[in-house]
């Protein structure tokens, strides 16, 4: 009777033991379900901190751009605005594709207005602002062009071998976040933070050429 006792006791720890195992499993599962059910309910906030008018390179070739401008102190219709800029971007989907660009937030506070867009690529940000920037082969820029490299360093294209490095040249004064590491840059970026992004006066081409 001893023994059947102690087997029975044995067999009956084992089942609470799985049970136990069970429940920690389902319990897992419902928090699991749980979080990923919050992280839907928070929108993303795209702007941020960003202040400054700003392009981020995304490394599937997708470009965001945030869009900072200060109309405190002016008279200024900000919800005709609004209407303009989802009017346009429905119209330029309608002509080149319905995610050619996404408009992910409009913000006013106090006069300053904040615009986050998302375009399919580097060309439809251009077609829309009727800009010229490139993203290129870094091998194709002229051999004589004068560079600093990500030290401060003066240096000549010429001198370097650029196989395998992109180039993306912009003519507008603004931030400029890169996936990947900046490596060298022309005389019209006039800083670089880190290691991806650059702030472009606006005077000229800045060439930023990465990796």
């Amino acid at each position: 009777m001893a023994v059947e006792s102690g087997v029975g006791e044995i067999m009956f720890c084992n089942s609470m033991l799985m049970i136990k195992k069970k429940l920690t499993f389902v319990c897992f599962i419902i928090m699991t379900a749980m979080l990923m059910t919050a992280c839907k309910l928070i929108p993303e906030d795209v702007i941020g901190d960003i202040s400054t008018n700003t392009l981020i390179m995304n490394e599937d070739g997708s470009v965001r751009e945030i869009c900072c401008d200060d109309f405190s102190g002016v008279s200024f219709d900000y919800s005709g605005l609004k209407n303009k800029i989802k009017s346009d971007v429905a119209d330029y989907c309608q002509s080149y594709g319905e995610d050619s660009i996404k408009l992910l937030k409009y913000k006013e506070d106090d006069g300053i207005i904040k615009v986050a867009l998302d375009y399919k690529s580097l060309d439809d940000y251009n077609k829309f602002n009727g800009t010229s920037y490139r993203l290129d082969d870094a091998s194709e820029i002229s051999k004589q062009m004068k560079l600093k490299d990500n030290q401060g360093n003066d240096i000549t294209a010429g001198d370097i071998i650029l196989d395998g490095y992109k180039v993306i040249c912009i003519d507008g004064k603004l931030s400029l976040i890169i996936n990947g590491e900046i490596m060298y840059y022309n005389s019209h970026v006039t800083s670089i933070d880190g290691k991806d992004k650059a702030l472009l006066d606006g005077e000229g081409y800045g060439v930023i050429i990465y990796k």
